[in-house]
């Protein structure tokens, strides 16, 4: 092999593993549903912030439906995992960075559930356990669904 050809390789060899298209495909479909659950997070805030206004049904099918999308999060990045030898240190970064902020999101879930749950009452909607607890999902989605940005995952 002539040594130009081994150059032309070595600079296209990337746009190879680049192309992966499982890869591409299961991280583009994580973050449509990431863009679903900051959605629903944004729909529980808007919920939470005149919770007599609307059902306790309400709420409880909008954190049910932002479980429901936090765990095909997970399962498209259980998937990518999976598939770490193929994919780019670009790729690899921004799936770390999607499941430590998917953490993040589904410790808040479950703790608005349990806040919610607490009493099965429309008073629970008024805890600070809750409402804590939605205003930081909002900003864990927020940040799930931008994966270009910055750390912006939310505190206890």
């Amino acid at each position: 092999m002539s040594r130009s050809f081994l150059v032309a390789l070595a600079l296209v060899a990337p746009t190879f593993l680049a192309a992966n298209p499982t890869v591409a495909n299961d991280l583009a479909a994580a973050h449509d549903d990431a863009v679903a659950l900051r959605t629903s997070a944004d729909n529980l805030q808007m919920l939470a912030r005149t919770p007599m206004k609307y059902s306790f049904e309400a709420h409880s099918t909008e954190l049910a439906r932002a479980r429901k999308y936090a765990d095909a999060i997970a399962v498209r990045l259980n998937r990518l995992n999976a598939e770490r030898d193929s994919e780019t240190p670009a790729q690899r970064e921004q799936i770390d960075l999607m499941q430590a902020r998917l953490v993040d999101a589904v410790r808040n879930i479950d703790v608005a559930i349990q806040a919610f749950n607490h009493r099965n009452t429309t008073a629970s909607l008024y805890s600070p356990a809750y409402q804590n607890r939605v205003k930081n999902l909002v900003k864990d989605a927020q940040a799930l669904a931008n994966p270009t940005s910055a750390n912006q995952t939310s505190a206890d």
